[in-house]
């Protein structure tokens, strides 16, 4: 759990570069593909990324304004650009507004209680589960994986 405004925002922009990172690593042909075949497309899963860190924060009282959104069909650089907007956004609202004892405010999230600190945590874990899943596909698709902690095999 984070003890800190300054700890949280340091994880934040770590794993938020990492998935920047993995995302770039796509093209939009890949970005198309289905899994399965009849499933939701990759860039569809890019895309929820994006939305699902601008609802989750949402429960904090952080708001994420969505001028045009992406969804799965919008090329790569499109949707690096959406992520980096959502997440600068997200820790610009943290950096100007939240203390330490925010981070211990309850807050209802999915019908649950849970303080802010821990709400972010899962923000956190959400992301690096789908950037696991993403670095995944491109390794199953024969591309080249970024390093998220650390090189990759690719580097070696």
């Amino acid at each position: 759990m984070y003890g800190s405004v300054a700890e949280l925002l340091a994880d934040y922009a770590e794993e938020s570069t990492s998935t920047l990172r993995v995302i770039g690593a796509f093209d939009s042909e890949l970005l198309a593909t289905s899994i399965p075949p009849d499933g939701r497309t990759i860039g569809a899963l890019v895309s929820h990324l994006a939305t699902s860190a601008r609802q989750i924060i949402g429960f904090t009282g952080v708001t994420v304004a969505m001028e045009s959104p992406v969804d799965g069909n919008d090329d790569v650089s499109r949707q690096v650009e959406f992520y980096r907007h959502v997440s600068e956004t997200i820790a610009h609202a943290i950096r100007s507004s939240w203390d330490e004892q925010f981070l211990l405010r309850e807050v209802s999230v999915y019908g649950m209680t849970w303080t802010v600190a821990k709400t972010f945590q899962v923000l956190i874990r959400h992301e690096i589960h789908h950037r696991g899943q993403l670095v995944l596909l491109l390794r199953l698709n024969g591309r080249k994986v970024p390093g998220v902690y650390g090189p990759s095999a690719d580097k070696f």
